[in-house]
């Protein structure tokens, strides 16, 4: 009689438990991802351009 009452995990706490393991999967999955995008945007962007210029004044030649 004893074993009939007590279940350690019941049907609704497995689904609950299985529902929160597979969204924080995706949200790391999610975050990794575009983590990575955003990395990889900015190296793209910052590879064309230079961080700074140097010019001289009134574009003046320099030689």
């Amino acid at each position: 009689m004893l074993s009939k009452r007590v279940k350690f995990f019941s049907l609704s706490t497995s689904i609950a438990v299985g529902g929160i393991f597979v969204g924080v999967a995706a949200l790391l999955i999610t975050l990794s991802m575009m983590n990575g995008f955003q990395n990889e945007l900015r190296r793209r962007i910052l590879g064309g351009t230079p961080h700074i210029i140097v010019g001289r004044f009134f574009n003046e030649p320099v030689a």
